[in-house]
C-alpha cells in the first residue's frame, strides 16, 4: 500500500500546519498498517517450507535499488525469488530480521548503539548521494550551503534573492524520523536547526520527487539514485559550485550522503547468502553504480615504510596499488598509506588500521612476533631477493675500520631496521664497543636509508649504515656515489622487503561469510570473501605479475623483475641477529 500526497500539497500550502498535522497522523496510521503487513507477508512466505525464496522488508528509500538488484539476481539464478513485503522504515526491517520473519532488512541510516548490540550483522551496501533539486521552472542552478540553510530557515523566501525570478519559494521537507532528514541534520542543518513553518513535510521519497516535478517554484532534497531511477524531470542543483556526481563524490568534493545497508540474521540461510553474494559481486556493484549508487568498498590499506623519501615511495608503490585495485573487483579498494617511521607500521598492523605492508626484515620479525602477520612475497631483481646492511664512509675521509670511527659522526636509519641499526650495533659490539653513542662523536637517525647515503656522500656525516639495495638504486641517477663511497663492513643476507598481511582482516563481508562456510564460491571477478581467499588471491596476483603486460610497469616502478614467495624460514638470519643484540622480538619497542 502506498500513500501519495501530491494531491494534497496545494491544500497544505493553503491551510498550513493544521493540514500537515492531519497528513502526519494519516501517514503514521498507514505506516503502522505496513509494519503489520510486513510481518504477515513474511510469516505467510515462511509457511512454504524450504523454498528458494529470500524475504526482504525495510526502508522505503532502499526499495527501488533493492528491487533492481533482486530482478538482476533472479535472472542470474533461475529458481530463486526475492519477495518484498510492503515498505516501511529501517526500524521495521531491523525488527523483522531480529524476529526471523524476514531474511534481509533494508536500512537507510546507521544502526543505533542498541541495534548494534544484537546478533544480526549489518552489511554495507552503497552510498546514497543526497542532492538538492528544484522544479524545472526555477532558473537557479547553484546554491551555497549558506543559501540552502537560509532557504530552509525561511530567511530567503523568494527566488530573486538567490539569483532567480521573482517568485515565492515552496520548501519541500521530509519528516524528522526519515533517514534522509536525519542525514541532513547530521551533515548540513545541525540538531537545533529550525525549518521554516511553511515547509511542506512529506513522508515518502516518491512524494517528494513527484512534488518537485509538479509544484512550481519548489525546492527539495532527494536521492541522486532516485533521480536516475525515476527519470526526475527537475533541476539538480550544484552546491558551492560542485555538481553532485559519482566522480565528485569519490574525490571527496561532494560529501552529502547517507548509508544504505543490509541486515541479516545470525544464521542466514543459503538462499539469503546467494542474494548477498550477488549484491556484492562485480555484477551487483556495477548495477548499483549504473543507477547512481556508489558501492561501499572494503579498504585494503597497504602501509609503506620510509626507506626513501615519501614522494619516491609513492612513485614506487603507486602502480602496484592501481594494479591490485583493478584486479580485486569493485568491492575492494586498495589504498597506499605512507608512514612516517618504522614503528608506526607495526602499530598499524597490530590495530588493524592497515591490512598489509611492505616490511624490511626487522619490522617483519617484530610484526610477526607482535601482530601475527603472515608473509606472502618479496621482490627479486637480477636473481637477488635479499639485501645486506652496509657501513660506508667517503674514501677521502681516511677511515679504514671501526677504530677510525672514534669521535666521528655516524648515521643510523632507525631503531626498527636491520641494516640501519641492528647490524651496525652488532658491528660495534663485536669490537668491544657496547655503547656506540659514547664512542662516536655524534649520532644521527635519518629516518630513511637514502638519507644516510646522501649525508655521507655530501660529507655531512663521516659514516653511516643503510641497505645496499637502496645504494644500488641511488647509483642509477648518481653514478659517482659508489665511486666515492667505501664499504667498511657488510651484514649477513636477510630477505628483501616482504609483503605481509595482517591477521586482523575484519571486513564486514568476511564476518558475514564466516556464518555460512558452505555458501557458493564468488564469481571469478568478485572480491575475496575470506582471509584465506584474500591471501591466495594476492599471492597469485603478485607472483604472476611478470606474465601480465600491465604487471611489467608495476615491477619496473618497484625496481624488480618479479616477486618470489617468502617463508618464516627466511627470517632465520634476522632472528639470530636480534638474539645476539639481546633483543626479544615479542617485547622490543623501537
Amino acid at each position: 500500500m502506498f500513500v501519495s500526497t501530491t494531491g494534497v500539497i496545494w491544500a497544505v500550502q493553503q491551510e498550513g500546519t493544521h493540514v500537515t498535522k492531519r497528513l502526519g497522523a494519516l501517514l503514521v496510521l498507514v505506516v503502522g498498517q505496513l509494519v503489520v503487513a510486513c510481518k504477515q507477508d513474511a510469516a505467510t512466505s515462511n509457511a512454504g517450507g524450504e523454498e528458494q525464496i529470500v524475504r526482504v522488508c525495510g526502508s522505503d528509500d532502499v526499495y527501488p535499488l533493492a528491487e533492481i538488484l533482486a530482478r538482476q539476481f533472479e535472472k542470474s539464478k533461475p529458481g530463486y525469488h526475492v519477495v518484498f513485503s510492503p515498505p516501511t522504515h529501517s526500524r521495521g526491517g531491523i525488527a523483522e530480521v531480529v524476529s526471523g520473519t524476514a531474511n534481509v532488512g533494508l536500512v537507510s541510516r546507521p544502526l543505533s548503539t542498541e541495534e548494534q548490540r544484537g546478533d544480526s550483522t549489518y552489511l554495507h551496501l552503497a552510498h546514497d548521494i543526497v542532492v538538492f533539486a528544484t522544479h524545472r521552472g526555477v532558473a537557479v542552478r547553484n546554491l551555497s550551503r549558506q543559501q540552502l540553510l537560509d532557504i530552509y530557515a525561511g530567511k530567503i523566501n523568494n527566488w530573486k534573492e538567490a539569483g532567480g525570478h521573482d517568485a515565492p519559494i515552496v520548501v519541500l521537507d521530509r519528516a524528522e524520523h526519515t533517514s534522509l532528514k536525519i542525514a541532513l541534520r547530521q551533515q548540513l542543518f545541525g540538531p537545533s536547526f529550525e525549518v521554516v513553518r511553511s515547509a511542506v513535510v512529506l513522508e515518502r521519497p516518491d512524494d517528494l520527487t513527484t512534488s518537485l516535478m509538479e509544484v512550481e517554484n519548489s525546492i527539495g532534497y532527494v536521492s541522486l539514485g532516485d533521480t536516475i531511477l525515476q527519470t526526475l524531470d527537475a533541476s539538480i542543483l550544484q552546491v558551492d559550485g560542485t555538481i553532485p556526481t559519482l566522480s565528485n563524490f569519490r574525490h571527496g568534493l561532494y560529501t552529502i550522503t547517507r548509508p544504505f545497508g543490509l541486515l541479516i540474521g545470525p544464521r542466514p540461510s543459503k538462499n539469503t547468502m546467494m542474494f548477498v553474494d550477488f549484491v556484492h559481486s562485480e555484477d551487483g556493484q556495477r548495477t548499483m553504480e549504473s543507477y547512481g549508487f556508489p558501492p561501499v568498498t572494503m579498504d585494503l590499506t597497504i602501509a609503506v615504510l620510509p626507506e626513501q623519501r615519501l614522494l619516491t615511495q609513492e612513485e614506487r608503490y603507486g602502480p602496484l596499488v592501481d594494479y591490485l585495485s583493478r584486479h580485486l573487483g569493485l568491492q575492494m579498494r586498495v589504498r597506499l598509506k605512507l608512514l612516517p617511521d618504522y614503528s608506526a607500521a607495526i602499530e598499524e598492523l597490530k590495530s588493524g588500521r592497515s591490512a598489509a605492508a611492505f616490511l624490511g626484515s626487522l619490522p617483519f620479525a617484530l610484526a610477526r612476533a607482535q601482530a601475527g602477520v603472515e608473509p606472502l612475497v618479496r621482490p627479486e631483481k637480477d636473481g637477488v631477493s635479499q639485501y645486506r646492511g652496509l657501513i660506508v664512509t667517503r674514501k677521502d675521509r681516511g677511515i679504514r675500520d671501526w677504530s677510525d670511527l672514534k669521535g666521528k659522526s655516524f648515521g643510523f636509519v632507525d631503531k626498527s631496521t636491520t641494516a640501519g641499526y641492528i647490524f651496525p650495533l652488532l658491528y660495534f659490539r663485536e669490537h668491544g664497543i657496547k655503547h656506540p653513542d659514547e664512542y662516536l662523536g655524534s649520532v644521527v637517525y635519518t629516518g630513511s636509508h637514502d638519507l644516510v647515503f646522501t649525508k655521507v656522500f655530501n660529507g655531512e656525516l663521516d659514516a653511516g649504515a643503510a641497505k645496499d639495495l637502496i645504494l644500488a638504486e641511488m647509483a642509477k641517477s648518481i653514478p659517482q656515489i659508489t665511486e666515492e663511497l667505501q664499504v667498511l663492513a657488510a651484514s649477513p643476507w636477510v630477505p628483501n622487503n616482504t609483503f605481509v598481511l595482517s591477521s586482523k582482516l575484519d571486513f564486514p563481508c568476511f564476518r558475514c561469510h564466516s556464518f555460512v562456510p558452505s555458501s557458493p564460491p564468488p564469481a571469478a571477478a568478485g572480491a575475496p570473501r575470506q582471509p584465506e581467499e584474500l591471501r591466495r588471491v594476492l599471492t597469485d596476483l603478485l607472483l604472476k605479475l611478470g606474465e601480465d603486460p600491465e604487471g611489467h610497469r608495476v615491477l619496473d616502478a618497484l625496481g624488480a623483475d618479479r616477486f618470489v614467495p617468502t617463508t618464516l624460514e627466511d627470517l632465520a638470519a634476522v632472528d639470530k641477529m636480534l638474539r645476539e643484540a639481546g633483543f626479544d622480538p615479542h617485547t622490543y619497542n623501537p
